[in-house]
């Protein structure tokens, strides 16, 4: 068994208020939570209702203002001009958002989606790089209540051509292409297009790499003539309050269907339990610079690279590639240059980084600034557990989280959490607050010897769950 990190002094929700979490029923917990991390513009009339179970209806009669539960509440305060967002690019481009410019950003992109005809509850597919302009039109869709889906970059036009289809988005965004890789972005949209038994309205276009591409006329625009077009920036009937059940946006999930499905997952929720967990799980504040390596289209980079830090009022930093084997030294790089503080990530990306560094003998030039490191999606073993706490911060140990979620629950359920709970290799992972399960055998009897294997079920709902399956 390796030894425990060292004492771990919490910056926010102290071990005493958690306690006081887990000794409450899942409905007391989410009613405090909905009521801390968010604004709301209508009370909500009560916290849960299960008439139409298993279709719950979280905080029914509630609503709250989306933009100012996420980018606004931070204009009027000392952050509305520090940075929201640091964005690398994998051709070493590079772009610093404020609060304020992120916000003009989404705002510009919120009107001309409204003035192209984008209706709240309409579909927006975004099918792009990890791009500013990604954060950007998910938060415009947001604001004016579409519903964004991300699919990744690296899937073929014949699946994007299935969610197409599933889905019936009206409108694309997307990008021309992403430098140093061979994705033809636009070709590929173009091909599912062709494919699909329904026409789109609108395809949006970033221009990325600047090589040429086929637009077609009136349907196909660029993104920033869209945004610089004042027909289309300006607008004023523009209300950014929903309901607490509206969808937020749909995420396409492996499934043993014949038919893709995509989950939904709704605002009041989701928002709310991004906020709880990403503070209570990485003790972070608004003044710490977070890096969440997972791509902006799984349910990770929705919580963690997005919704929860920006939420918070904290630095989020996007590197629009991937970190592999190859490039290591970017890892280190990234870590020093901008004094990333809280991280993310995966036990995959973190061997690839170890062995590369023991292969290649690479000295980072400093990791002071790094304090906690989340770790997500695959068992950590000893070597890599002891690699991370000893080699990889040079300050000395740092708690490593071990984190348990899955793009069903919105984000983390399950985790060891800094500062309260051991932060050991073979720690199990407890249940956090609200949050009630069991491990059944194949008959659904509960296991009472912990050691046997069995199924993880959930006995309780909870707000960041999906609210439904669509397809």
């Amino acid at each position: 068994m390796t030894e425990p990190v060292c004492q771990y002094g919490r910056k926010v929700i102290s071990a005493e208020e958690y306690e006081k979490l887990l000794q409450l029923d899942t409905n007391e917990v989410i009613d405090i939570l909905a009521k801390k991390y968010l604004q709301w513009e209508t009370p909500y009339q009560n916290v849960l209702d299960s008439s139409l179970a298993p279709f719950y209806r979280w905080f029914p009669g509630g609503k709250i203002d989306i933009w100012q539960n996420t980018i606004g509440k931070h204009l009027r305060t000392h952050r509305r001009n520090k940075a929201a967002l640091m964005w690398v690019g994998v051709d070493g481009r590079e772009r610093v958002y404020t609060y304020h410019t992120l916000a003009y950003e989404v705002e510009r992109l919120g009107m001309a989606l409204l003035n192209l005809g984008v209706q709240k509850g309409d579909k927006v597919l975004i099918f792009t790089p990890n791009l500013p302009e990604t954060i950007v039109t998910m938060l415009a869709c947001a604001q004016i209540g579409a519903v964004h889906i991300i699919y990744h970059i690296a899937f073929s036009s014949e699946s994007l051509a299935e969610r197409l289809q599933d889905c019936q988005a009206m409108y694309i965004v997307t990008a021309d292409g992403c430098p140093q890789t061979a994705y033809r972005l636009k070709e590929k949209v173009n091909d599912a297009l062709s494919k699909i038994d329904y026409e789109i309205k609108h395809c949006i276009v970033i221009e990325r790499t600047g090589e040429r591409v086929h637009m077609r006329p009136k349907r196909d625009l660029w993104y920033q003539d869209l945004i610089t077009d004042e027909k289309f920036s300006k607008r004023d009937d523009v209300s950014t309050v929903h309901a607490a059940n509206d969808p937020l946006f749909m995420l396409y999930t492996s499934s043993k269907t014949k038919t893709a499905k995509a989950v939904v997952h709704n605002i009041a929720g989701f928002l709310m339990w991004a906020q709880f967990t990403t503070e209570l799980l990485f003790d972070m504040d608004d003044r710490d610079i977070f890096w969440c390596t997972a791509d902006l289209a799984w349910i990770t980079g929705h919580t963690y690279g997005l919704y929860g830090p920006l939420s918070l009022g904290s630095t989020v930093f996007i590197y629009e590639g991937s970190i592999t084997y190859e490039n290591t030294d970017l890892f280190f790089d990234f870590l020093d240059r901008f004094h990333i503080t809280r991280m993310f990530s995966n036990p995959a990306l973190l061997r690839s980084v170890m062995r590369a560094k023991n292969s290649r003998q690479y000295e980072a030039k400093s990791s002071n600034s790094l304090r906690l490191i989340g770790c997500g999606g695959g068992e950590i073993k000893e070597d890599l557990y002891n690699w991370v706490l000893h080699t990889l911060p040079k300050q000395g140990k740092i708690p490593l989280v071990n984190i348990w979620g899955q793009t069903e629950s919105g984000g983390s359920l399950m985790a060891n959490v800094p500062g309260i709970a051991e932060s050991k290799q073979n720690t199990r992972l407890k249940p956090l607050p609200g949050v009630k399960c069991l491990l059944v055998d194949k008959s659904g009897e509960p296991i009472k010897n912990s050691d046997d294997a069995g199924f993880l079920v959930l006995t309780n709902p909870l707000p960041s769950i999906c609210s439904n399956l669509y397809g």
